[in-house]
């Protein structure tokens, strides 16, 4: 038995063309139909219409709007379909889908610079595009690559310029990190230096407030012992003076000499009591410390503040 004729590639061929975007000519992804009929990728149809005033049907050219927007399953089927049975078996092995017209099934080899659209030789002849700028694929494609190395050029030397710039502020905020833990140093140093004075000043003050305490306490003390010898000795007068007041008149007036010594004696405790200090002014005892202390406090920070304001960072 003779095998028969081998397939032909025509169809096979056809039935891909079918499923190709007629934007982005890859096969569809998420195909769309419009209103109109056409089938689109719904990434290139809506990327189109953001480009124009009026949405339209970028084959027909008829007006469209988001809302005419139809998932096209079967079409999606057979695209998911024909691409699971290419990767698996060798029968679409080393095809390449064509670039030819979805209009008139013609080879792209014109391109309108106005629509910037891709055009066989009768989509030239369209009333669409009579009047437009039209040139070769070949040249439009150098003038595109020129253009895309000028963009090229200018991308990168604006990649190094911001690189640059980048470094440059690395170095700012280097230099800004450590001028910043300089100063916290030299803060905390100068800070450390002012609370050990006021430490020491503090010390001082207290100890000098203590001793004059003290001494004044002595004093105090040293007046008290004397004002309780007098208080004695005055009670002891009392007591005597009472009992000769309870003689009778001829033994009182025989003690003259002794009321002669005790007017002696009251005389030279009068004396004594007069000439001691028995009203001690405790409201001043330490008015000149607080007043060293505060202005030694005051002198001190204004010179700190000031050196600390002078000094500069390396």
């Amino acid at each position: 038995m003779e095998p028969g004729p081998a397939v032909s590639p025509g169809p096979f061929r056809s039935f891909k063309e079918e499923l190709l975007c007629a934007v982005c000519y890859d096969p569809f992804r998420d195909a769309v139909t419009l209103r109109c009929g056409h089938n689109f990728c719904r990434e290139c149809v809506t990327s189109c219409w953001e480009a124009q005033v009026s949405p339209s049907c970028p084959v027909c050219k008829d007006r469209a709007a988001s809302a005419d927007l139809r998932t096209n399953h079967t079409l999606n089927n057979l695209v998911e379909k024909l691409l699971r049975e290419e990767a698996e078996g060798p029968r679409w092995k080393g095809h390449r889908f064509p670039r030819l017209c979805r209009l008139h099934r013609g080879q792209f080899n014109l391109f309108c610079i106005d629509d910037k659209e891709l055009l066989c030789c009768s989509c030239q002849a369209d009333p669409r595009h009579q009047g437009h700028r039209v040139q070769t694929v070949k040249d439009t494609a150098q003038d595109f690559r020129a253009k895309c190395r000028n963009m090229e050029h200018s991308l990168r030397e604006k990649a190094k310029a911001s690189l640059v710039i980048q470094h440059s502020y690395q170095a700012i905020a280097k230099h800004n990190q450590e001028k910043s833990a300089w100063l916290e140093k030299r803060i905390r140093q100068e800070f450390d230096k002012l609370r050990e004075f006021l430490r020491v000043e503090e010390q001082a003050i207290l100890d000098a407030v203590a001793e004059e305490t003290r001494q004044k306490q002595l004093l105090a003390e040293e007046k008290m012992k004397q004002l309780r010898e007098n208080t004695k000795t005055l009670m002891h007068e009392t007591e005597r003076l009472q009992m000769e007041m309870k003689e009778d008149d001829v033994s009182f007036l025989m003690v003259r000499s002794s009321l002669s010594s005790f007017s002696d004696r009251g005389w030279t405790f009068r004396k004594q009591w007069a000439a001691g200090d028995q009203q001690p002014q405790a409201a001043q005892s330490f008015c000149s410390f607080q007043i060293l202390g505060w202005r030694s406090s005051q002198t001190t920070s204004s010179a700190w503040v000031k050196d600390f304001h002078q000094s500069r960072v390396p």
